[in-house]
């Protein structure tokens, strides 16, 4: 029998460690790994970088073993005499060290064949699958498991044909030379990337010029209070949804309200009152709120973290109705308010506000390249111009406009392996990430997971959950080869 993997960064190297760990592995389950990039079990997130592209969540979180709290915390002990931080986080170059040396052994193993290829087509026949990568088949396999992350980064204004605009802004290092102190730079965006860059760019640049962010709305997420750090406080988890289920298998919208509720109560807190009170964030709102160390916003922070981890088994047990409640009423404060920026960059951002070094230019509506330069302009007529630009919109979750752009999920597109849900994300079963379409009804032995599979995993694109969705694929398919 064998097995192909497609895409080896953490998903990747999970199903491979849940395979061979189950019961049911033997000597002749033989599993092909294909991954373009030259290395292996970090993916682009934990990928070799600049020390500046660091953490956003606590190391707590962080560990491969997610039963054990203190395995990323303990390896760092033993692997640093002094801990590598930056602005007191821990750089992501670091944490995909900690990831290679956990997946090794796994990638190791004598049954595990390694290809550093891009793989352009699966094909289903008959109850196999074929691979071709750009320069060979392979075949035949009696399951693939497409852990192929994210796909390439949003192009909304067009702009990736053009000189001195880059489209991807990873690695850093690489892609952040050559600047020249009077270069006019603007960075699309206000998110994790777009922080990243000017991180790096504050640390290795002297640019005289202010420095631009272009976004369509929104000023940075809010910064992050960990004064206290408040911890088990969210008492909807993964059991708690198993034991509120009906007679029916579904678990009321209404008793999730109850139980959302009373742990704000207990410490005499109003979910909605906090998140109005912050729903607009502002240079004036961060400040006061970095000042007060406002515990309030803590809470909410270290709350719907904790909720985070129990979001995707939460919503695929409410039905139909319940679901869309959520994700009206629930989702995007849970969202809004989980996303962090880290306090000390924060503070420099506030700094370089006020000094004049950066601009958030809100409500973009243009950008264009005119003899060599960049032209901005706002909805209201504003007009900026600038020598470079650095993409940070984030990936395209779009299935709809990522088929025209990417050769592996058009193919699998054109062949009707893979289909567009409501959302335009993949539609997959939940949760043994089968992917569902009308040619196939559910693909047997065809596995998808990650940011495509957001209409249902929705906490898809945290180390936690990917661990989990991961772990699952393996051991469904394991399960399916014992009966």
């Amino acid at each position: 029998m064998k097995i192909a993997i497609v895409g080896f960064g953490i998903s990747g190297a999970n199903v491979l460690k849940n395979i061979i760990e189950d019961d049911s592995f033997n000597e002749d389950i033989y599993i092909d790994v294909f991954e373009k990039r030259n290395e292996l079990a970090v993916g682009l997130a934990y990928e070799d970088d600049d020390l500046y592209k660091i953490l956003n969540t606590p190391i707590e979180h962080m560990n491969i073993n997610i039963d054990d709290h203190s395995e990323f915390k303990n390896w760092l002990e033993q692997n640093y005499e002094d801990l590598p931080t930056m602005e007191g986080k821990i750089p992501r170059p670091i944490f995909g060290k900690y990831a290679k040396e956990s997946y090794k052994k796994y990638f190791s193993h004598p049954n595990v064949s390694i290809y550093q290829t891009e793989v352009k087509n699966v094909l289903k026949d008959m109850n196999v699958f074929n691979i071709e990568t750009i320069d060979k088949s392979y075949s035949p396999y009696q399951a693939v498991f497409l852990t192929i992350g994210q796909s390439y980064y949003k192009d909304d204004y067009n702009l990736k044909t053009y000189e001195n605009y880059i489209t991807n802004p990873y690695p850093l290092r690489e892609k952040i030379i050559n600047i020249k102190c009077d270069d006019g730079i603007g960075i699309i965006g206000t998110g994790p990337a777009a922080i990243d860059i000017y991180r790096y760019l504050k640390e290795y640049t002297d640019f005289s010029k202010p420095l631009y962010f272009f976004t369509n709305s929104s000023f940075f997420a809010l910064p992050e209070i960990r004064e206290n750090y408040p911890r088990n406080i969210c008492s909807i988890d993964d059991q708690w949804v198993d034991s509120h289920k009906n007679e029916q298998g579904f678990v009321r919208l209404s008793e999730f309200k109850k139980a959302f509720n009373d742990d704000f109560r207990k410490v005499s807190l109003d979910f909605d009152e906090i998140y109005n009170h912050y729903k607009d964030n502002s240079p004036k709102l961060s400040k006061k709120a970095l000042e007060d160390k406002d515990f309030k916003l803590e809470f909410c922070q270290s709350y719907t973290l904790e909720l985070w981890y129990a979001s995707s088994k939460l919503y695929n047990s409410f039905n139909g109705l319940d679901r869309i409640k959520f994700r009206e009423e629930y989702l995007p404060k849970i969202v809004y308010l989980m996303t962090k920026t880290p306090a000390i960059t924060m503070e420099k951002i506030l700094y370089d506000l006020d000094a004049g070094k950066i601009k958030i230019v809100k409500n973009t509506e243009k950008i264009n390249f005119i003899d060599g330069k960049f032209k901005v302009e706002t909805e209201d007529k504003q007009e900026f111009t600038t020598d470079k630009i650095y993409n940070a919109q984030g990936f395209e979750k779009d299935l709809t406009k990522a088929i025209k752009n990417d050769d592996l999920l058009k193919s699998l597109f054109k062949n009707r392996l893979i289909e567009a849900d409501d959302k335009k994300n993949i539609n997959v079963m939940y949760p043994s990430y089968n992917p569902l379409t009308s040619k196939y009804g559910l693909v047997k032995n065809l596995y998808l997971n990650g940011m495509w599979t957001e209409s249902i995993d929705i906490s898809n694109n945290d180390l936690r959950s990917v661990l989990i969705s991961s772990e699952q694929m393996a051991k469904d398919f394991m399960k399916n080869l014992k009966k």
